[in-house]
């Protein structure tokens, strides 16, 4: 008899075994689609922080935000400001272009440079265009500068230097 009620209570636990499979498998499916989903989510958040500014996060609408910012500051502002249109495009070097033509076809070295100088005048830093040429190849970019040293804008690429104090 006792036997037999062993047999029962084995039997029966066999049955809730087998019962509860499906909703065990169904579980780890749930499970494993969560954790798929949070790494997906993980990695577009990693992938679209690549896609902001470099030094703030913030896009430059309007380079007239860059006004009363320090030299340095007023630099990566302007840098990130043309950054939102920038296109490296070989142009003529005797045509003018506006604002306007170069966010539409781009520019080269040449256009970029003037439009850094024109735009870090427009808020009140001095400005000044360097070239250098050889028989094959010339480049051009600017230099951004006030009492307290120059940035150097070169395309997309600043390097500023900070004039030392005497004492």
């Amino acid at each position: 008899m006792i036997n037999k009620q062993i047999d029962k209570n084995l039997e029966k636990k066999d049955s809730l075994v087998v019962k509860h499979k499906p909703r065990m498998k169904a579980l780890k499916i749930m499970e494993n689609l969560l954790l798929i989903s949070l790494l997906v989510v993980a990695i577009w958040i990693l992938i679209s922080s690549f896609n902001t500014s470099e030094q703030s996060g913030i896009k430059i609408l309007n380079f007239s935000e860059c006004n009363n910012l320090s030299l340095e500051d007023t630099t990566i502002c302007l840098r990130n400001y043309v950054k939102s249109f920038y296109k490296y495009q070989l142009q003529n070097d005797s045509k003018v272009m506006t604002l306007e033509e170069i966010k539409e076809e781009g520019g080269d070295c040449r256009n970029w440079a003037f439009l850094y100088k024109s735009l870090a005048e427009e808020i009140g830093f001095k400005a000044k265009t360097f070239a250098f040429y050889n028989e094959k190849i010339g480049h051009r970019f600017a230099v951004i500068y006030d009492d307290t040293g120059y940035c150097k804008i070169d395309l997309l690429n600043i390097n500023c230097i900070e004039f030392e104090n005497e004492k």
